[in-house]
């Protein structure tokens, strides 16, 4: 459970950490090395939020005190990530509390840029509608589905003379002249049954009625809304009493005309019956990237080749009399680029009834569209993360009791879709106890005083299933009264019970710390002291606070050590190499090094200790400090002096025993020698007794007695061999020597031999030994291959340690090692009855390897083959 938590929380964007008491990280996900920079491994017990947040360090900190005072803690920061990018974000601090004192505190840390960005967004579109509202050269009012005015804009009070409050919540009628009101609410109705975007009273002339009494004449297009609390109706009145001083003036000269559009805050244009370009406004040429082109006298659609035959035929509609308006359509552009715009189009008149071209009145609503897309695009996100974060959302009208809960809510409660909740039914789900009190509790301080509440709660599900469940919630108040409580609900099952292994481990953690008999001390890069264990005080007798970030671990050293110790280094790396830098000179090389160190108490006493020195990298493999383990070493030095007194003593005797099985040999030899002597001079004079079975016997044992001696005397020669007899010898031109020793002997039997050992591998031996091994092993595979098959005997070798591996394998007849593996290097042992066998060889060989200060392993199944591993002492030459 603990590693899919650890997998859960790594794969949650959001960043998780606990932090304990004295601010060091005890747990992080993965989320930190997007955010930070800094992994897991970089942080947990090693690093302190100081040194995570930096110069946030200081505008965090009132939230860190307030934590550590057990005090819930949330606010917004905005922090630039390794990338260079800057998250806007907020975190929560949760206070660790146990019996009353807080232990540390857990941080989520969430992305909110987004989120900022689409309020930005939708505060920018919310701003754009209102200039759009106000740029816009009609007046423009919105009412309600029962006529009465919601809406207006500053041209509506200019063009009618009223102020905004003398307009809202008024019936619309009263901006119409008395005599058209009563058929004009009549029109409403039939509108509001059928509502959809026209103009108004086409081909009739219409009048609006200024505050003054004054009529004014003017052009109605209307549109409906359709928003969740109703149909609104958008009116767009144009005063077109300019239109008639136009027309006036159109006879006079367009010039008036173009230099209107063109200063015009608008995207207008104007058109001749040709659609040749006869105006356009700046904001025309920049909506449309027209900026610099010459378009005026071009038609309309030479610069706008895209446009489809259906637009053609609107255009000849408006040419026609008739007006055309759209409240956002999407064009693609010849670019492939999308644009989304809103328009106008309407006939402009030369004189009454006859029309001289079209105007154009367009906006770009390209990227208020886009934010639309975005916000759709960002909930749906948001639904998927809170589906993967198995975080549902509640909320609960007061008045009529009903409860709703979200799907991912429901399966929390390992509930069916269709299922629906009450209160008292959701409150019982809550283990009865400590976390049902507590949920009824906040439920009521939040009805009651509109206190919110962010609580972790056992849950008991509808499958009798028990899980931990984190519950926040909130109270709205309308006129001093509860209305609803809402808040989100998230099955933290699985982060809880990491939590308790995560507090579990560094229980653990903490008792290695501190074991008295280790002594841990950490430095930062520069070799100031960062962390003293409670072993180190123990062995040392310094505290902690009188050595962290004050001194440097020289303080502990016997000086004459470090300036030797110096010395070498320096000698082997032909650079100086002084103080503190003598103990890390090794690690910071990517390695570690364990030494034999003097450490000094603070009363000056020493002590030997062996000391591994390792270097500690941050992500991007730079040293960030040294942590040095020592361990008091008083014991086994004295055990190693107490051994070597034993070994002195011991050294003594063997050589005693050497110098007697020297004599016993050497006697031996010369009593067999006379003995057989005698039995010679015997039998040389008295012939005849040749015959005599027990004399021959006699004779035949003499013969035997003499071989042993010979044997055994090679034996204690062979034990005797001391290291510095020991010469290097090339192993592989040592076995092609024996290869050419035996090559008659491997011609007739027909055997291959491959000698795959390295010409540079060279062992410490003696050399006649070497041949003598290498010989036996050869010549007994020879003798015990196998008939069915053609012979191969392979020699290779590998290092390990100090030793060279000496790989001889055959595939011979091979040896029953479960029957005979115990006496397989005995003295006179067969195992095969071949009549030229005689059982030393093996013994022999044995003992040769081992005087060189090596061993011999074998492996090997009937029929098959068998594989000798000899250990040879490694060369480096």
């Amino acid at each position: 459970m603990k590693d899919i938590g650890l997998r859960v929380a790594d794969h949650i964007d959001a960043m998780l950490a606990y932090w304990d008491k004295n601010q060091v990280c005890r747990f992080a996900n993965n989320a930190y090395v997007e955010w930070f920079g800094k992994s897991r491994e970089n942080m947990v017990d090693k690093m302190t939020l100081k040194e995570l947040l930096g110069p946030l360090y200081e505008m965090n900190l009132p939230y860190i005190n307030g934590v550590l005072q057990g005090q819930p803690q949330q606010f917004e920061r905005d922090i630039r990530i390794p990338s260079g990018t800057i998250k806007t974000a907020t975190a929560s601090y949760y206070p660790d509390i146990s019996h009353g004192d807080v232990q540390g505190f857990f941080v989520h840390v969430t992305d909110i840029s987004d989120n900022k960005k689409l309020e930005l967004e939708l505060k920018a579109s919310e701003m754009k509608f209102k200039g759009l509202l106000e740029s816009a050269p009609d007046s423009i009012v919105i009412v309600n589905s029962d006529g009465i005015i919601e809406i207006v804009n500053a041209l509506t009070e200019k063009q009618f003379g009223y102020c905004r409050e003398d307009l809202l919540g008024k019936a619309i009628e009263m901006l119409i002249p008395e005599r058209y009101r009563e058929s004009h609410i009549g029109h409403r109705l039939q509108y509001a049954s059928s509502p959809n975007s026209r103009g108004m009273g086409t081909g009739l002339e219409l009048f609006g009625l200024h505050k003054n009494g004054k009529e004014i004449p003017v052009e109605i297009s209307i549109s409906p809304i359709n928003l969740p609390d109703g149909v609104f109706v958008s009116v767009a009145i144009r005063d077109i009493s300019w239109r008639k001083q136009a027309e006036i003036e159109i006879k006079t000269g367009n010039e008036r005309n173009r230099i209107f559009i063109e200063q015009s805050p608008n995207a207008l244009a104007m058109f001749d019956l040709e659609m040749h370009y006869m105006a356009a406004s700046g904001k025309w040429m920049e909506d449309y990237h027209l900026q610099g082109k010459e378009i005026i006298g071009h038609s309309h659609y030479e610069i706008f080749p895209e446009i489809g035959e259906d637009w053609k035929a609107i255009h000849r509609a408006c040419l026609r009399g008739e007006t055309n308006h759209c409240d956002e359509a999407m064009f693609e552009r010849a670019d492939g680029s999308a644009q989304w715009i809103t328009w106008d189009v309407r006939p402009w008149y030369i004189s009454a009834g006859k029309v001289g071209g079209l105007l154009m009145y367009t906006a770009d609503i390209t990227n208020v569209k886009s934010k639309e897309r975005e916000k759709l695009r960002i909930e749906a996100i948001l639904d998927k993360t809170n589906e993967v974060a198995r975080i549902g959302t509640w909320e609960m009208e007061l008045k009529t009791g009903i409860l709703k809960w979200s799907g991912i809510t429901k399966q929390i409660h390992e509930v069916p879709g269709d299922y629906t909740p009450d209160l008292n039914t959701a409150i019982n789900f809550y283990k009865a106890g400590e976390s049902r009190d507590l949920i009824q509790n906040a439920i009521k301080k939040a009805i009651d005083h509109h206190i919110p509440f962010d609580l972790e709660l056992e849950l008991v599900t509808a499958k009798s299933n028990s899980v931990w469940v984190r519950a926040i919630g909130q109270a709205e108040f309308k006129d001093g009264v509860c209305k609803t409580i809402s808040g989100i609900f998230q099955d933290i099952n699985e982060i809880k019970s990491s939590k308790e292994a995560l507090n579990k481990l560094n229980e653990e953690l903490k008792t290695i710390l501190n074991a008295g008999y280790v002594a841990i001390i950490g430095t930062d890069s520069e070799g100031i002291i960062t962390h003293f264990n409670r072993g180190a005080e123990a062995l040392l007798q310094y505290s902690a606070s009188e050595l962290i970030g004050i001194r440097n671990p020289m303080l502990l050293h016997v000086n004459e050590e470090v300036i030797e110790r110096g010395k070498a280094l320096s000698q082997k790396f032909e650079e100086k190499i002084t103080g503190f830098d003598v103990l890390v000179k090794i690690p910071r090389q990517d390695l570690y090094e364990s030494r034999e160190w003097t450490y000094v108490r603070k009363d000056g006493s020493t002590f030997p200790v062996q000391l591994v020195v390792t270097a500690i990298r941050n992500r991007q493999d730079e040293v960030t400090g040294f942590l040095g383990v020592a361990t008091d070493i008083s014991e086994i030095k004295k055990a190693e002096k107490e051994l070597k007194a034993l070994h002195e003593i011991t050294s003594d005797q063997n050589n005693r025993l050497k110098n007697f099985a020297h004599i016993v040999s050497h006697n031996l030899r010369s009593h067999s020698g006379n003995i057989d002597m005698l039995l010679d001079l015997f039998l040389e004079k008295h012939p005849k007794v040749t015959d005599n079975k027990i004399l021959m016997h006699i004779k035949s044992a003499s013969v035997n007695l003499m071989e042993t001696i010979a044997n055994l005397n090679e034996v204690v020669l062979m034990n005797t061999a001391l290291e510095q007899n020991l010469v290097p010898v090339r192993l592989h031109a040592a076995i092609e020597s024996a290869i050419n020793t035996v090559s008659q002997l491997i011609k007739n039997a027909d055997v291959q031999i491959n000698n795959k050992v390295d010409q540079a591998v060279t062992i410490a031996g003696i050399p006649a030994y070497t041949d003598s091994i290498l010989l036996n092993f050869i010549t007994n595979s020879i003798r015990y291959r196998s008939a069915e098959r053609k012979s191969k005997i392979i020699l290779s070798a590998t290092l390990h340690d100090n030793y060279v591996i000496l790989t001889i394998e055959d595939n011979g007849i091979g040896i029953d090692l479960k029957k005979n593996g115990a006496k397989l290097f005995g003295m006179y042992k067969t195992f095969h009855g071949n009549a030229d066998a005689r059982g030393i060889g093996l013994f022999i060989t044995k003992n040769q390897v081992e005087a060189m200060g090596g061993k011999v392993e074998v492996e090997s199944r009937l029929d098959t083959g068998t594989i000798f591993k000899i250990y040879l002492k490694y060369e480096k030459v």
